[in-house]
């Protein structure tokens, strides 16, 4: 080969290796950027010794949000969906160290607020997770709330 030829092939390779990654990187801006957690807890008012706690997720290319709350009063656990996509919620009521009851539940876009009225003891710890069925999104976890 001779040395324009080197030089033009060794061109279109990078000028292709360039292109892969320019389209490549817009590809991955326009779908699938992880979301965004938001998470926090705090004392309850209407409940001595509770922890009011919640988590929203939300898209950073469009504004979708998922979320959940606990209110340490009732141990009441609502979760939304504001987005286009699916959404796991789980809410992990802690006796100890131990995992002493998990729920589980699904929202699909579209479907109403989900509200659970749970009847656990007093100073249990409660975790509260949300994830979408697109696993690279990323998950949103607070583990502050305490019924």
């Amino acid at each position: 080969m001779t040395h324009t030829t080197l030089r033009r092939v060794f061109t279109a390779a990078v000028i292709t290796a360039l292109s892969g990654a320019l389209l490549t990187g817009t590809a991955h801006a326009q779908d699938g950027d992880p979301w965004k957690c938001s998470h926090a807890s705090s004392k309850s008012y209407t409940d001595p010794g509770g922890r009011d706690s919640y988590v929203t997720f939300k898209d950073p290319d469009n504004g979708d949000r998922v979320g959940m709350t606990f209110k340490a009063d009732g141990e009441i656990v609502t979760q939304w969906n504001d987005s286009n996509d699916t959404a796991d919620y789980y809410a992990k009521f802690y006796k100890g160290d131990r995992i002493d009851l998990t729920w589980h539940w699904n929202l699909e876009p579209g479907m109403k607020d989900k509200t659970y009225n749970f009847d656990r003891p007093e100073g249990q710890k409660v975790q509260l997770e949300t994830t979408l069925w697109q696993p690279s999104k990323g998950g949103c976890f607070d583990n502050g709330g305490i019924a």
